[in-house]
């Protein structure tokens, strides 16, 4: 997916909802690949202790997880991060943006089934009782 000489990886960009689980899948490989899924996962974050040598590798990886973020996203989407400061907060935005749709969508579904079984009941005891 991303070759030696650190080009930005060949995935399908986050444009909208129906994009977002493909790129999701892509996003969250490339990251693994790169030794950076702890860093955007917010898993691993710097000791304030640690060497210079160590806060310059850790820079290093910070700076590369936000640049596949905000090269695999369309440029509408790059305004809900602009205000993000680390990669991993740039990803919780735009999984939670993106999740809280499917999130809505699953409610409406519940709600309409409910609603449906419930009438489907009631029309049918006002048949009964009609006999």
């Amino acid at each position: 997916m991303v070759s030696s000489n650190e080009k930005t990886p060949n995935i399908e960009k986050l444009v909208d909802n129906e994009s977002s689980e493909m790129w999701r899948f892509q996003i969250n490989i490339v990251f693994k690949s790169q030794g950076l899924w702890e860093i955007v996962n917010g898993i691993k974050i710097i000791d304030k202790s640690a060497t210079a040598e160590h806060r310059t590798c850790w820079e290093k990886k910070y700076a590369k997880a936000q640049k596949y973020i905000i090269t695999t996203v369309d440029k509408k989407i790059l305004l809900h991060v602009m205000s993000c400061k680390t990669s991993a907060e740039m990803y919780k935005k735009l999984c939670s943006i993106f999740q809280k749709d499917t999130e809505d969508k699953k409610c409406a579904l519940l709600c309409e089934f409910f609603n449906l079984t419930y009438q489907k009941e009631y029309d049918l005891s006002l048949h009964i009782s009609k006999i």
